[in-house]
């Protein structure tokens, strides 16, 4: 029996119906949670450099969804590398090599975030294309 379902249009619906009732689906649920696809052990980035070692009939892009890589005490070279690729550097290998044993990156956060990589980076190839700025003080209001 076919449900000629788009599975590919899965995510955008429940991101709609997060939208639309105010709850939040939980990070880890299947297919449609945010972390689902994030691979925070730098083995899987590996092999999916090596051809896709590691994947399943459950891929990202069924869902149309994609892997992404989550930088932390686990991620190792191969997470860094995809990252800095999907950043679109044009040389991320000479970016990585240079970081080499100095970047310590897991040791001001549990998690580095795609976005927190330009000021990383530019910290290492002491770029002064970026702006470092210092948060003094912040505070949250409800509306």
């Amino acid at each position: 029996m076919s449900l000629r379902l788009d599975e590919s249009k899965i995510h955008a619906l429940s991101q709609m119906v997060e939208n639309f009732s105010g709850k939040r689906m939980a990070a880890n649920s299947p297919v449609v949670g945010n972390d689902v696809f994030t691979q925070t052990s730098g083995i899987h980035a590996d092999g999916d450099n090596k051809g896709g070692l590691y994947q399943t009939e459950l891929s990202p892009a069924r869902f149309g969804r994609k892997h992404s890589y989550a930088l932390g005490k686990m991620s190792g070279r191969a997470s860094l590398l995809k990252n800095l690729e999907d950043l679109g550097l044009d040389s991320p290998r000479k970016i990585n090599r240079r970081c080499g044993e100095n970047c310590e990156i897991a040791d001001t956060k549990a998690t580095i975030t795609p976005e927190d990589l330009p000021f990383i980076i530019a910290d290492i190839l002491e770029s002064r294309d970026f702006q470092h700025i210092e948060l003094l003080n912040c505070s949250k209001t409800r509306a």
